[in-house]
């Protein structure tokens, strides 16, 4: 009839706003804070504040309970089972994902055999990923469209079946255990 009946109202800083507060090294929630209690932007040495670019790439990361809570379901869904974040830094994305992955936990390998299969608007990147990995001694192995583009440029790998093809497949190797990284 009209009504409007509010269920929940959840007023909280998700754990993005102290990720991105570290990043850009300023408190957003304290900024957030001086404003309602009647400061102004320009009190705060904000007004007309433009976005810089930062010297470096910040990347946040989930950690999952998995090694910590043995038994805790692995499969994962739209619920929050996180038990915390890191963040990794560095100069380009690269250094900043492989520091988020290692502060979390998840060492990235290096060396083993790599699976590469990405739609046709990431080849060209995709093309550029498996050379650096190729240089850096890793085996790759990639679905059709992905093996014919690395091929094209140059870059040897091996083909697998994708799941509806047949077998073996790409699941059947990471199952084996043959899979070390997966782009």
């Amino acid at each position: 009839n009209e009504t409007v009946y509010v269920l929940e109202v959840n007023p909280r800083a998700s754990r993005t706003v102290p990720f991105t507060s570290k990043a850009i090294g300023f408190s957003l929630p304290k900024v957030a804070m001086r404003i309602m209690m009647g400061e102004t932007l320009s009190s705060l040495g904000l007004s007309g504040h433009r976005p810089r670019l930062l010297p470096y790439t910040a990347v946040k990361e989930a950690v999952f309970p998995f090694r910590r809570f043995r038994g805790a379901d692995i499969l994962l869904s739209p619920e929050m089972k996180s038990t915390g974040e890191v963040m990794g830094l560095s100069g380009d994305f690269g250094g900043a994902f492989r520091d988020a992955q290692e502060a979390s936990g998840m060492s990235l390998p290096g060396s083993g055999t790599v699976f590469v299969s990405v739609s046709d608007r990431d080849k060209t990147a995709a093309v550029q990923v498996a050379r650096s990995l190729h240089e850096a001694g890793f085996r790759i192995v990639a679905t059709g469209g992905t093996a014919r583009a690395l091929e094209a440029a140059g870059i040897p790998s091996d083909r697998v079946l994708k799941v509806k093809e047949g077998r073996p497949h790409i699941v059947d190797l990471i199952k084996d255990g043959e899979v070390h990284l997966v782009i």
